[in-house]
C-alpha cells in the first residue's frame, strides 16, 4: 500500500539517517537539544482492519508493527521490498492476520522485551501468548517477515470482565501484568521459563472502578529498588504498587495520585532516563483533556508538578521518547510537546519550589484520524539524532505512521 506523505508544518522535506536503536529504561539517554520548529510527516497509512484500532506496537528489534482492532484480529504490518520512493512516500503490507482466538474486541497487544511473544488482551476476559518465529537463512530481512508464523503459546484466563492491558516487565520475558474492568492488576509468571505456562502471582485490589491501562516501574525509578507497577483508572487515580520482597505474590499500593476534576485516567507515560537528570517525571492522560506530570520528591514521593491543557475532549494515549511527548484526543487530533530535560542533582530533585513546568506545544495534527484517536506509540528506534517515527490509530480504522523532525530538506511546503 502507498500513501502520499503530507506535511504538517512550515518546515518540509529532510531526509533520515540509517535508524538505531533507542535508549531502554536501564540505559541513559544524551540530552537533545530540540531546534524548532519541527515538521511532521505522515509517511504511511495501514488500512485493513474493519472495525476501530486500539492499539499498536512495534516490535522491539524488527520492522514489524502489531495492531488490534474490534474486529477481533490482530494483525502485523512491516515495510515492503521497496520502502521509499523519489517522492518521499513508504510502502507497507500486511505480513499476517492473527485471528479466530479471541471472541471480542482485541484491546491491546504488545511485544515482549526479546521480541518472541506477543501478548493480545481481550473483552474475553482472556490474554493470549503467541510465540514468534522468523524463518532463519540468508534471505534478506524483508523476504523473512513475510514468511514469520505465530502460534498461540499460552492463554492467561482468571479475569472476571475484559481484560483492558497485558504489559511485559522490564527486562523480563516471563513476567505480566494485566488490568481489567473487573477493577483488579494481576501478575503473572512463568513458574519455568522452559514451560510457556504462566501462573498467577498476584492479584492487586483497591480500585474502585475500571482499571484502564497498567505498566512497570524500572527498579530504578523506585527508592525501594523493587518491582513496581502504575495502574490508570477510570476512579480517577493512579496507584503504585510494589512487591514484597519477601512473599513474591504479596503486592501493596504505596502511593494513590489523584487526579480529580481531571476524571480518569487513561494511560501514563514515563519520561526516559536522561544524562541531567535523576529525577524522572510520569505524564497521565486524563478524561479532562489535560496532561497531569508528576515527580518524585527528596522522599521518593510522588507530587504534582503541573497540568498541561491539550483539548476540550479525553486524552486516550501518551507516549514519551526524548524531549517528545505526544498525546492522542478524542477530537480526532494529536498533540506534540516539548518537554525540556529538568537538570537536578540528588540534593535538588525536590518538587514544590516554586519552579514553573516547562513545556511548549510544538504541533497539533488537526484530524490526523477521521475520528478517535485511541493510541499513540513512538518506534523504538530514533533516525538519526533529531527524528523520531511515531505510529497513531483511532476509530476510523486506520493505522497511521508519521515522522518528526528538526531537518530541513529545502522542499517546498506543502499545503
Amino acid at each position: 500500500m502507498q500513501f502520499a506523505s503530507k506535511i504538517w508544518s512550515a518546515v518540509s522535506g529532510g531526509g533520515s539517517s540509517q535508524p538505531t536503536p533507542a535508549v531502554g529504561d536501564g540505559e541513559t539517554a544524551p540530552v537533545v537539544s530540540l531546534s524548532l520548529p519541527l515538521h511532521v510527516e505522515r509517511i504511511a497509512a495501514l488500512i485493513g482492519h474493519e472495525d476501530r484500532v486500539w492499539s499498536v506496537a512495534w516490535h522491539p528489534t524488527l520492522p514489524l508493527l502489531a495492531s488490534c482492532s474490534g474486529d477481533k484480529t490482530v494483525k502485523l504490518w512491516s515495510p515492503s521490498r521497496s520502502s521509499s520512493s523519489e517522492s518521499g512516500d513508504v510502502t507497507w503490507a500486511l505480513v499476517t492476520t492473527l485471528e479466530g482466538e479471541h471472541q471480542r474486541t482485541v484491546r491491546h497487544v504488545e511485544w515482549s522485551p526479546n521480541g518472541l511473544h506477543l501478548s493480545c488482551s481481550s473483552f474475553d476476559s482472556t490474554v493470549t501468548i503467541w510465540k514468534l518465529d522468523v524463518p532463519s537463512g540468508d534471505e534478506e530481512q524483508t523476504t523473512q517477515l513475510n514468511h514469520i508464523s505465530l502460534e498461540v503459546e499460552a492463554v492467561l484466563e482468571g479475569h472476571e470482565n475484559e481484560v483492558k492491558c497485558c504489559t511485559w516487565a522490564e527486562g523480563s520475558n516471563d513476567l505480566v501484568a494485566t488490568c481489567s474492568r473487573d477493577k483488579t492488576v494481576w501478575v503473572w509468571e512463568r513458574a519455568d521459563p522452559e514451560e510457556p505456562e504462566f501462573e498467577c502471582g498476584g492479584v492487586l485490589s483497591g480500585h474502585s472502578q475500571d482499571v484502564k491501562s497498567v505498566r512497570w516501574l524500572p527498579a530504578s525509578v523506585m527508592p525501594s529498588k523493587r518491582r513496581s507497577l502504575l495502574s490508570c483508572s477510570y476512579d480517577g487515580t493512579m496507584k503504585l504498587w510494589e512487591e514484597n520482597p519477601k512473599r513474591r505474590d504479596d503486592w501493596h499500593c504505596t502511593q494513590t495520585l489523584t487526579h480529580g476534576e481531571l476524571g480518569t485516567v487513561w494511560e501514563a507515560a514515563l519520561e526516559p532516563s536522561s544524562s541531567a537528570s535523576n529525577s524522572r517525571r510520569i505524564c497521565a492522560a486524563t478524561e479532562g483533556g489535560a496532561l497531569r506530570l508528576w515527580r518524585q520528591n527528596e522522599h521518593g514521593m510522588w507530587a504534582k508538578v503541573g497540568d498541561v491543557s491539550i483539548s476540550d475532549r479525553p486524552l486516550f494515549s501518551v507516549d514519551w521518547q526524548g524531549p517528545l511527548v505526544v498525546a492522542a484526543s478524542g477530537d480526532n487530533h494529536i498533540a506534540i510537546i516539548h518537554f525540556p530535560t529538568v537538570a537536578t542533582s540528588s540534593s535538588s530533585a525536590v518538587v514544590g519550589d516554586g519552579s514553573p513546568l516547562e513545556y511548549e506545544i510544538v504541533g497539533t495534527l488537526t484530524d490526523a484520524h477521521e475520528a478517535d484517536v485511541n493510541t499513540v506509540r513512538f518506534a523504538p528506534f530514533v533516525e538519526g539524532a533529531t527524528s523520531w517515527t511515531f505510529a497513531s490509530a483511532g476509530d476510523d480504522g486506520v493505522v497511521n505512521l508519521w515522522r518528526v523532525s528538526q531537518h530541513n530538506s529545502g522542499a517546498e511546503q506543502q499545503q
